[in-house]
């Protein structure tokens, strides 16, 4: 049964277009109970119930009361007879007088038209909308149905649709359900009118036996202008199980147009890519009524892309289908890529048959299958089903496969009682009484599936009923399963527990929107520190898993936004996947799971459509499956940089860099460096390849990779392992220099990452203008030795001392700190410039200032000054300006934590001069200096 969505008053400019078409129509009140053609035109019925003139019965010509009744004879029980649908003339109505009203006395009411009043095509598609509020109402709820009828009166299974359960007490909203003609024997429509109570209700949980139902007695439904119009027969597809396109060609979109209401329509296709832009579009149709091509959208590079058709008539909207798919590379899927996985759904029918496409096509060796659903019954899991033939295509396809248990299904709740969220509780009590709803897994897969999940949304149980429930689980799974890991959702804003983990053997962490890449360290050591903890056996190997969801199918529609949270989620998988790496433990403890990362088209042609981030998790996985962390390495503020070993196979100094922009604020900085003697490829998220050329800079014939850095990460292959870690390595110790007059100590520190000694020789140019030429030299540096030789063996670390002053009217903030070296080691590299930068400042005061013009030359300059020692400072200030004499203040006794404010007014200033503000800590030789530009 398909459920259709209430449609919001924002949304729906089909359904717009086509009640506007109703007014258009200009139907008499009483066609409305006429026979009408399907061909006659969009509308091919209207129900206004506008009747008060020629209608003497109690219900609309052509409807029938559908309430229990042993004289039809009719069998609906919840449907009493004395509940029956009316006219009503008396009670606003929506439009006109006339409306329908559906009363309650206690229990159910439906208003059904009768078989034969609304004829169709077998094969069209149909929208029935309709106006409804209700009054009076607590418990009980509206909808709207159709189904198809066949030739003798009987309805057509599976074609029946339904819109939500509505309460809308007193005001009117709108419904609409559409009807597809996918049924050949389809002769006609039939529409029902419901107010339903909650014991008729669709259910989603289980219910106590002998449940005493809430429900009214008293209240109505009322429906108005209800409209059913021939949509045109519109399909946009890939071809392409899960609409994966794996190819150097881009895909080709199938499209079929078909409309059978003889109006002139036109229809056009557009596609857009994941940052919203539209890169394509083509006419398909000016006049002709039925389309069949097929179209190549011309894509420039591989990605996620937005494709939609729409169908106007007389420049009114009445057909839009929208696809998304993804185009990539075709690569095979690499070995060891059981660390990543996908969760899917394997109860719902079009998940179910796309499932095996979908995990080859995001590249992972891994497959969480849930098998269980509110509507899930024992037959579900003969070995013909559905269910167990998802399972065996991926065995068979040398793809793992876990088994999930999100739910408990209805039927089985109501057997023993248990609450459908109770999956632990059900699985904890004895076999025999969920032995029909999944012992058949254990005896299929026991051998080869070890890892068992049990429930959907994040535990909440106490932790010591946690470790009794897994350990009834484990033991009672062991009989079947060699070694089971039992998994429990856990939320990640709760602590691990180390005995319920250990037990358990699993856990699954739920990723939420609120968590940030940066956290994945934490949750990652509160792992380790709970296995460290907790008792366990030689053989015990518990796993962590992260399951990440897209935030592009929590709302609805297409979002423009849908690549920055494509580019969150990377972020947040590579840094987990990095700090697992680096655990100490074996990766294969570790897993990332992307769940549900597809949708639906609407109806009952349903086609899997692959989210962005699905694309994504391809790309993570292709690239870094069988990889080892290596080393973070420190190259540019404000970004992760993760260099990543060689697969098997590959040379051993050649490894990948990942890197990525962890501060928003920065813009887009750009990271300057060799990181081999060769060209490199860029690879971003949607498997897109550009060349990273190796450029000769300068006068000294600098080598250099130019990298540009975004929020979005990027992967760089091709890396000289040695070569990046050694560059990355040079620093000075401390790194910061203290805002004091004299000699300052530092350490210029080295290490040798290949393995064999090395030689060379390195220069610091900066700071002091040594990269201007010679003509631009600042001498108010002094930085002793600037060229330190060097040789070191394997893994050897290389201190040496370097001293460095400058004059006392240097400005505090960051300063370039620039190497150049030159290195034998496995060839002789050309001399290489490293960038960094180094802080020059006091921690001591925290300076604010600010400056405004007052007029005629004139400014006011302000100067805020906070303590942030433990101790009390007395100050001196001094601010020059260019134009005149400088200006003294003096801050005596400042306490910790406390501001002081001074102001300077100078009488000689113009627009963007800048004012030198100078502090001193009294009876010390700390100076700190900023400047301030006049506005």
């Amino acid at each position: 049964m398909h459920c259709a969505h209430r449609i919001p008053a924002s949304r729906g400019p089909l359904v717009a277009a086509l009640l506007a078409a109703v007014g258009a129509a200009g139907l008499p009140a009483h066609a409305q109970s006429e026979s009408r053609p399907a061909s006659a035109g969009r509308i091919v019925k209207a129900f206004d119930f506008e009747e008060r003139d020629f209608n003497p019965l109690p219900v609309p010509f052509g409807w029938i009361r559908a309430q229990n009744d042993p004289r039809v004879p009719r069998d609906r029980p919840g449907f009493p007879i004395w509940n029956g649908g009316k006219l009503n003339f008396t009670a606003p109505a929506y439009s006109g007088i006339g409306t329908v009203e559906l009363p309650t006395e206690g229990g159910s009411t439906s208003l059904v038209l009768r078989t034969g009043e609304l004829g169709v095509f077998p094969d069209a598609d149909y929208m029935i909308t309709a106006r409804v509020r209700t009054d009076g109402l607590t418990h009980a709820r509206a909808r709207l149905v159709a189904r198809l009828i066949d030739q003798q009166g009987n309805p057509i299974t599976n074609s029946e649709s339904v819109s939500e359960l509505i309460l809308s007490e007193n005001h009117w909203s709108q419904l609409a359900v559409v009807v597809e003609g996918l049924s050949p024997e389809a002769v006609y429509m039939q529409i029902e009118l419901e107010l339903l109570q909650p014991e008729q209700q669709p259910r989603t949980h289980s219910i106590p036996k002998f449940m005493v139902w809430e429900q009214d007695f008293s209240g109505s439904a009322f429906f108005d202008d209800i409209v059913v119009a021939q949509l045109p027969r519109l399909e946009l597809t890939t071809a392409k199980p899960g609409n994966i396109v794996l190819s150097n060609e881009p895909p080709v979109l199938e499209v079929l147009i078909r409309d059978l209401t003889g109006e002139q329509i036109t229809a056009n296709a557009r596609v857009f890519d994941v940052q919203g832009n539209q890169v394509d579009s083509v006419v398909l149709s000016e006049g002709s009524r039925r389309v069949r091509r097929d179209w190549t959208p011309s894509l420039a590079k591989f990605g996620w892309y937005h494709a939609d058709i729409e169908v106007f008539t007389k420049d009114e909207l009445v057909g839009i289908r929208t696809l998304d798919f993804f185009w990539a590379p075709p690569t095979d899927r690499p070995e060891n890529s059981r660390v990543f996985g996908i969760q899917a759904d394997a109860t719902r029918p079009a998940i179910a048959d796309a499932i095996k496409p979908l995990v080859e096509g995001s590249a992972v060796g891994y497959a969480a299958i849930n098998v269980w659903a509110s509507d899930t019954k024992p037959e579900d899991f003969q070995p013909n089903g559905r269910i167990l033939q998802t399972i065996d295509k991926l065995v068979r396809a040398d793809i793992e496969v876990g088994i999930g248990f999100r739910e408990v299904p209805i039927e089985l709740a109501d057997a023993l009682a248990a609450d459908t969220t109770a999956v632990l509780d059900v699985f904890a009590s004895p076999m025999d009484r969920w032995n029909a709803f999944g012992g058949h897994l254990l005896d299929r897969y026991g051998q080869s599936t070890a890892r068992w999940s049990f429930g959907g949304a994040p535990t909440e149980e106490p932790a010591s009923k946690l470790e009794t429930q897994t350990g009834r689980v484990h033991d009672e799974f062991s009989r079947f399963v060699p070694g089971p890991v039992i998994s429990v959702p856990w939320s990640v804003e709760r602590p691990l527990d180390p005995v319920v983990a250990q037990r358990a053997r699993g856990v699954q962490l739920q990723n939420t929107g609120s968590s940030r890449s940066s956290s994945m360290r934490l949750l990652v050591e509160d792992w380790i520190n709970a296995m460290t903890s907790a008792p366990s056996g030689a053989d015990d190997q518990p796993v962590l898993s992260m399951v990440f969801r897209p935030a592009s199918t929590e709302g609805e529609g297409f979002e423009t936004d849908t690549w920055t949270a494509a580019g969150a989620l990377a972020r947040k998988a590579l840094a987990f996947w990095w700090e697992a790496a680096r655990s100490g433990y074996p990766i294969d403890q570790f897993q990332l799971l992307l769940a549900d990362a597809w949708t639906l088209t609407p109806g009952k042609r349903a086609q899997v459509m692959p989210t962005p981030e699905l694309h994504v998790w391809r790309t993570l996985s292709s690239r870094l499956s069988g990889r080892d962390a290596i080393e973070e390495l420190d190259l540019l503020d404000g970004a992760r940089v993760l260099l990543v070993g060689p697969r098997q196979g590959e040379p051993e100094t050649e490894g990948v860099l990942i890197v990525w922009l962890e501060d928003p604020l920065l813009g887009e900085p750009e990271l300057t460096l060799p990181l081999a003697m060769h060209e490199l490829t860029r690879v971003d998220l949607f498997e897109n390849e550009t060349t990273i050329p190796l450029e000769i800079v300068g006068e000294l014939d600098l080598p250099v990779h130019r990298v540009r850095v975004r929020r979005s990460p990027v992967i760089i292959e091709g890396v000289n392992i040695p070569l990046a870690r050694f560059l990355s390595n040079i620093r000075l110790t401390p790194d910061t220099i203290e805002a004091r007059s004299g000699i300052h100590n530092h350490d210029l520190v080295m290490t040798n990452p290949w393995s064999y000694p090395i030689t060379g020789r390195l220069y610091i140019v900066e700071p002091g203008g040594y990269t201007q030429g010679a003509g631009k030299i600042d001498r108010s540096w002094e930085i002793a030795p600037r060229v330190v030789p060097f040789a070191l063996k394997p893994g050897e670390v290389l201190r040496t001392p370097i001293t460095l002053s400058f004059s006392a009217g240097e400005l505090s903030g960051t300063k370039p700190l620039v190497f150049d070296v030159e290195v034998a080691a496995d060839e002789q590299y050309p001399l290489m410039r490293m960038n960094r930068g180094i802080e020059l400042g006091y921690d001591g005061v925290e300076i604010r200032s600010a400056a405004r013009s007052l007029g005629d030359g004139a400014a006011e300059i302000t100067v805020s000054v906070t303590n942030r020692t433990m101790l009390a400072q007395n100050l001196d200030l001094v601010a020059v300006p260019e134009r005149e004499g400088r200006a003294r203040a003096s801050i005596s006794g400042l306490e910790p934590g406390a501001t002081a404010t001074r102001r300077f007014v100078f009488r000689k200033t113009a627009t963007a001069d800048t004012v030198l503000i100078g502090l001193s800590v009294r009876d010390d030789d700390i100076r700190v200096n900023t400047t301030v530009t006049i506005p």
